[in-house]
Parts: C-alpha cells; structure tokens; sequence
C-alpha cells in the first residue's frame, strides 16, 4: 500500500451515536473563504485511515478544529493525516459531531465521539497491526482542545457502554496540540475575545464544563504543543497556561511558541516563517519518546501489518477486541 493512502471511512458507533434523540443532519461539504474545506451536519462519526508504507506500531487519530461549528477538514485534517503517515504513523481522521448542530447533550457530543475513537483503535490493535500502548491524539484549534479534553478528563464516562469495545481504555497515550483554547471560556486574560461571549449556549456550557487547564492530573499523557505568538483568535497564553498546568502535574511536556504564524497554520506555513519548523520539532519530540520506532514483532506476538481482515468493508469489526483496560502508556516520562 502507498504512504499516505487514505482509505474509505468507517462508522465508529455500531448503530446510531449515543442519545434518545439522535438526528438526522444533512452533512454538506463547503469551501471556506481561502479555499478549506469544510464539513457541516455530521450526525454519522466515521475514521478515515491513512496507512503508511511502512508502519512503526504507532496510532494518532486526527482531530480538526473549527469553532465546534464546523471541520476544517483538510487543512487541519487529511493534510495532516497524510504528514503523519509519511512518518510511519497510521493516522485516522475522525469526523466527529458539532455542539451546535442540536444533539441532545451538545456539550458532550464531540469528547463521546473520541473516546469511543480511541476504544476502536485500540480493540482491534492487533488486527491493525498498533500497539495498544502507543495511540495517540492530535488536535487543531477547537480540535486541540477536544484533544486535551479527551486526555485531561480521563475519570469522565461521556456515554453508557455500547459493546465490548468501550471495555477499553479512551485514554490517549500522547497528545499532540496545535493552537487550542485550552483555557476554555476562563475570564481571564489565558482567554481570546472569542472565547470569552460565545453567542452559543452550547459552546459557552462546552467549554465551561472542560477548561483543560484545570483538568490536568499526573495520569495525563505526555503532551507536545506549539502555538504562535502574533495569533490573535486564540492566544498563545492558552499554551503556556497548559504548559504550567502539565510541568506542575509532572507530566512530561514540550511546547513551542513561535513569534509568527498567527492562527490556523497548520502545515501551510511558508518556509519564511519561524513556524514552519514545528513539524521538524514535533518529529524529534515523537522520535525521542520512542513513537517512530517500529515494534518488535517477536515481543509484541505480531507482525506490525494490518491483518487483510482488519478493515473489512465499511466497518470495523470489533466482534473479539482486544485492549487494555488501563492507562496503558509506555512511553518514557523523564
């Protein structure tokens, strides 16, 4: 299979997402101004894979921003996805529900999609050829702190069991964040304008109820950031309230403030600009946690291949998953 080959996107629910209410949204793919892509209406969640050439045993599942109003699914998506994979990564993009589309419990809709992301991934980790232990998140703007709300909020059950795979664990073993507001709607000078007057309820009880920041505990993942100083929507003082939060807690943290780059740069900065050399630093900081490494076959008991019935149609079988139950990492915290 090519690097960065995407395959087709497989529904994460076994049957409709939780709630008594679940809706039927017409999802629309738009263009923004500038070009993106943008998704609207998601009331069916899928994974879209992005298998390398080469696998190294590791996972992330890709998490796009958008004012928990929309996806930007590109740019801070399939892009993204695809850099991942050409590290050896098997990425997994996650279109995930919108707080403001009318779902009953909105505030909740978008972390249940995640967590129930994670637990797939991770109950047919020997199928897909991935360590269990090594399953990452990265996540954009609104989806860098669904990101970490998904690795901060580790105690919090957002839906009742569907099956067998919600056995195991939602806890990502590294979190990757770009840009997020972390802080949540905190009155604080850690917020942006925006984050401050949500005309939403929805939103406004969202990022009430999950201000990363005052979430973290030394069970969070090892974390590695970056955000620019000049972003004006959200600002970079999200990160290093995160930042502090994490080294307080123990929790090994790397994070990068570049002085460009501004908002939502994802990988399109131009190479004139300081911030283009995060996705060289973020490379070094997974190398160094040992997450480029591919496994070894023999102590693993499996070869580091996805099983050719791993990915069978539109579905991922989760008929015998296999997981941990428990914080899981492995990953070094000196």
């Amino acid at each position: 299979m090519p690097s960065n080959s995407s395959l087709s996107p497989f529904p994460i629910w076994p049957d409709s997402p939780p709630g008594k209410q679940a809706l039927q949204l017409t999802e629309t793919a738009s263009q923004r101004p500038g070009g993106d892509l943008s998704i609207t209406g998601v009331s069916t969640p899928t994974l879209t894979p992005f298998l390398p050439a080469h696998p190294n045993g590791t996972a992330v599942i890709v998490l796009p921003g958008g004012a928990y109003s929309q996806l930007v699914f590109d740019k801070e998506g399939s892009e993204i996805a695809e850099w991942l994979s050409r590290q050896g990564i098997s990425a997994f993009l996650l279109k995930y529900r919108l707080a403001v589309e009318g779902h009953e419990a909105p505030h909740l809709v978008a972390l249940q999609d995640v967590q129930r992301a994670i637990r797939l991934i991770r109950a047919r980790s020997k199928d897909l050829g991935l360590d269990p232990a090594k399953i990452g998140i990265l996540g954009s703007s609104s989806g860098g702190h669904l990101a970490a709300t998904a690795g901060t909020a580790l105690s919090r059950q957002s839906y009742p069991n569907q099956d067998t795979t919600d056995q195991c664990s939602a806890r990502p073993d590294f979190m990757l964040l770009l840009y997020g507001p972390y802080t949540g709607n905190m009155h604080f000078n850690h917020a942006s304008k925006e984050q401050l007057f949500f005309p939403d309820a929805a939103k406004n009880q969202l990022y009430a109820t999950f201000p990363a920041v005052r979430q973290v505990t030394p069970e969070t993942p090892p974390t590695f950031m970056v955000a620019a100083g000049n972003d004006m929507r959200v600002s970079a003082e999200n990160s290093s309230a995160l930042f502090l939060a994490l080294r307080n807690a123990g929790v090994p943290v790397q994070m990068h403030i570049y002085d460009d780059g501004g908002h939502g740069f994802a990988l399109r900065a131009p190479e004139t600009q300081t911030i283009a050399a995060w996705p060289s630093a973020c490379r070094d900081w997974l190398q160094r946690h040992g997450l480029l490494s591919a496994p070894d076959s023999t102590e693993r008991g499996t070869c580091p291949k996805m099983a050719p019935h791993a990915l069978s149609g539109s579905r991922l079988d989760v008929s015998r998953p296999y997981c941990a139950t428990g914080p899981a990492a492995t990953i070094s915290r000196s």
